[in-house]
């Protein structure tokens, strides 16, 4: 691919993320409600009443091995587990040898969320 196209594809992307964080902010603030039956219950719920619920119960995981992430947008590092090769060869198998599973992605999505500090995913 071209570096232009990958240029442009870049914008849209951005653009597209841009886009629905600005969607989910408003849905959030209700501003705005389309036509389905979760959005108008939301609405109905009394302003006190959190519609989040927490997780009690979680299924028990165990970490086949953790990894120290790439260097990322701003000097962003984290350890990062990730599951056998022999079940899952090019996400696991992509953070093991780069330290990332779509580096780009995830620093244009750290950009965003350091740009729009009250954005909402």
């Amino acid at each position: 691919m071209n570096f232009r196209r990958y240029k442009t594809l870049c914008s849209c992307t951005v653009c597209l993320l841009l886009l629905l964080i600005f969607h989910t902010e408003m849905v959030q603030k209700g501003r705005y409600c389309p036509f389905w039956p979760g959005c108008q219950a939301e609405q109905e719920q009394t302003s006190t009443e959190d519609p989040l619920r927490e997780v009690a119960i979680l299924p028990p995981v165990q970490p086949y091995k953790c990894v120290e992430t790439a260097t990322m947008y701003k000097g962003t590092r984290t350890t990062i587990c990730i599951k056998p090769l022999s079940v899952d060869k090019f996400v696991s198998g992509s953070i093991l040898s780069q330290g990332a599973w779509e580096k780009n992605i995830v620093n244009l999505v750290l950009r965003a969320m350091d740009k729009y500090k009250t954005a909402v995913f």
